[in-house]
């Protein structure tokens, strides 16, 4: 944690991922749990089928990124004051809690589940420069996911 935190610096994180903002600021659980809802709308987005539902998921995107910016703003402003902020989830679950073995189970999950969608939706019928390039573009991200799961599990620092 920094002695005065970058008003810039949190705002660019809390728009670019809500959450990142507050674990700039030392909020672990709260940014956590943040960054949580955000992917979970971000997957409920892509995951939908009916526009009203597709609508509804992503009017809940911006809300979120505007709520949470806001909030990291005014958190930043208190620690600048030198007031002290005490890192409460906004969900309180024992099993929503940011242990580096949650925090991992959830990353080994996202990355397998990516991981699997990626190749099932493969086409074995366009050339090979494709398929290459399609492997790396769809499998590369839920390959980081899944390596960062498993090495926050085995070097819990709890």
């Amino acid at each position: 944690m920094y002695d005065k935190p970058s008003m810039p610096i949190t705002i660019i994180l809390s728009i670019i991922c809500p959450g990142a903002g507050h674990l700039y600021l030392g909020l672990k659980r709260r940014g956590t749990q943040i960054i949580l809802l955000y992917f979970l709308l971000h997957f409920l987005n892509s995951a939908s089928y009916t526009f009203v539902f597709d609508s509804l998921i992503k009017l809940g995107i911006l809300a979120t990124i505007v709520i949470f910016t806001l909030e990291a703003i005014r958190f930043n402003k208190l620690l600048i004051l030198g007031i002290n902020i005490d890192d409460l989830p906004f969900i309180k679950l024992k099993i929503l809690e940011p242990t580096t073995k949650n925090i991992g189970i959830l990353l080994v999950i996202v990355g397998s589940l990516l991981l699997i969608d990626s190749i099932l939706s493969l086409s074995f019928f366009e050339q090979y420069r494709e398929i290459f390039e399609s492997i790396i573009k769809k499998a590369l991200f839920p390959l980081i996911l899944i390596i960062g799961g498993i090495y926050l599990i085995i070097n819990k620092e709890e």
